[in-house]
């Protein structure tokens, strides 16, 4: 009889039996098995927790019946291209619609200006007028133009070979003017003085002009280089370089905000007067320059009527710098002016001059002053010179121009409402100063009482102790 191991199980465990070959065929296959690049199996281990992907549950629905989101495409080059061109045709219609509408004003520009001469008794003539430059520049071009003034203006008569504007159509308001080809002045005879006609060339010749709100001027730039005007009685004139600058504003310098109401740059080179104009001086002006700012609003209108409002408003020129440079003179200063009760400059520059020794040798040696008034300057500006400048306040009052406390001469005085030069073709209009420094008016209107050369009021005569 058998007997049981102490601790041991009644019947011993059955072994396990290996497998059936039909059963192992029948199993899914062991992960590591699957392939690896399976988007099912990627899916499931991208989601564990089985969260809904576009709506489904993945407890109920198979991975592979997932919404995926669509890949991401990018524009072609076909694409591109389209837009481009439909960008460029835009472009090109928007440019074509901004150089006609300048083109038009140019035109309009010429018609009111014209329009408003030949109301205040101008006539204005001209061949042609044409528009050019497409698709560029707009460029609007004058041949033959004539302006002659009335009678009351002088009668002159002004004409040139050809002018021309030129407008960006990117920039409607700036207008660029064009002079270079030569000009004819024509001056009517006086009396005792013969018809003079005046020519004038240019190797460059412009003038721009920006226009702002309702087209009022806000900034203007003349450019002159190699200019010279023949013609003259006393021999040719030359310009090497002219710049002058203008702008509604500061235009340099640091003042409060909407104080200043315009600024003038002026900058000149290599002038060359007449020679056989007497003055005592070298033949070229090396240089000039001159820059001032307006302080105080100035009231829209005629000057006449614009003047003593801005006068009253404590309206100052504040002449920040002037140099010339004529030898034998040098000279540079600065000041300021404003106008009296009678709308007439009154102030003053503080000037640093050399070469005034040389200066009074060329005045008194053509005849400006004489030999007796040479020595009495040399002597008095020998005692206050030292070596040979001199430092001395110019002053303007009551129309007489003042060297320190001296007297030098009396000025002509301004008509701001007079529209124009009643005998442009004089040189000293309406008054002579003789070598004593006295004003004489004894040929003031050589043309008859209709034509006031200037339209300048007479002098008021000074009271004693004034």
């Amino acid at each position: 009889m058998a007997t049981r191991k102490k601790g041991s199980s009644a019947s011993a465990p059955p072994r396990p039996s290996a497998p059936s070959p039909a059963l192992e065929a029948a199993a899914p296959a062991a992960p590591s098995a699957r392939k690896r690049n399976d988007p099912t199996q990627k899916a499931a281990e991208r989601n564990p927790e089985g969260r809904p992907l576009s709506g489904r549950d993945p407890r109920f629905h198979s991975p592979d019946t997932l919404v995926r989101p669509k890949p991401r495409r990018f524009p072609t080059a076909r694409t591109l291209g389209m837009g481009a061109a439909a960008l460029m045709v835009v472009l090109a219609l928007t440019h074509l619609a901004l150089w006609f509408s300048a083109a038009a004003h140019v035109r309009k520009d010429l018609e009111s200006w014209a329009a408003a001469r030949q109301a205040e008794g101008y006539r204005v003539n001209y061949d042609t007028f044409a528009i050019k430059g497409f698709p560029s520049t707009v460029e609007g071009r004058i041949t033959a133009p004539e302006i002659t003034a009335p009678a009351s203006a002088g009668g002159w008569t002004w004409s040139a070979e050809t002018v021309s504007a030129h407008i960006n159509p990117m920039s409607p308001s700036t207008m660029t003017l064009d002079g270079h080809a030569p000009q004819t002045l024509i001056l009517p005879a006086g009396a005792g003085t013969p018809a003079r006609r005046l020519v004038m060339t240019a190797d460059t010749l412009t003038l721009r002009l920006d226009r702002g709100d309702e087209d009022a001027l806000e900034e203007a730039e003349l450019l002159v280089r190699g200019a010279g005007v023949d013609g003259l009685p006393e021999g040719p004139a030359r310009v090497g370089t002219l710049r002058v600058h203008a702008l509604k504003g500061a235009l340099y310098g640091t003042a409060p905000k909407g104080s200043v109401a315009w600024s003038l740059v002026v900058d000149a080179n290599a002038l060359s007067p007449p020679p056989r104009l007497p003055l005592g001086l070298g033949p070229t002006i090396e240089r000039a320059a001159l820059e001032l700012r307006v302080f105080g609003p100035v009231p829209p209108g005629p000057l006449a009527q614009a003047l003593p409002q801005w006068r009253d408003a404590k309206g100052l020129v504040r002449v920040d710098g002037v140099s010339v440079d004529w030898p034998p003179l040098r000279m540079q200063g600065a000041g300021s002016f404003t106008l009296d009760k009678d709308l007439q400059p009154e102030g003053g520059l503080s000037l640093s001059t050399e070469g005034l020794f040389p200066l009074i040798d060329g005045l008194a040696r053509v005849g400006w002053m004489r030999a007796a008034e040479a020595s009495m300057a040399r002597v008095v500006l020998g005692a206050l010179v030292r070596g040979d400048s001199l430092s001395v306040p110019v002053s303007v009052r009551r129309r007489v121009l003042h060297a320190g406390p001296l007297p030098l001469f009396s000025l002509p005085g301004i008509a701001w409402d007079a529209k124009g030069p009643r005998a442009i073709g004089h040189v000293a209009p309406g008054f002579e100063i003789g070598r004593d420094g006295s004003v004489n008016r004894d040929n003031a209107n050589p043309d008859g009482p209709d034509t006031p050369a200037f339209a300048l009021p007479p002098l008021p005569q000074r009271q004693e102790g004034q």
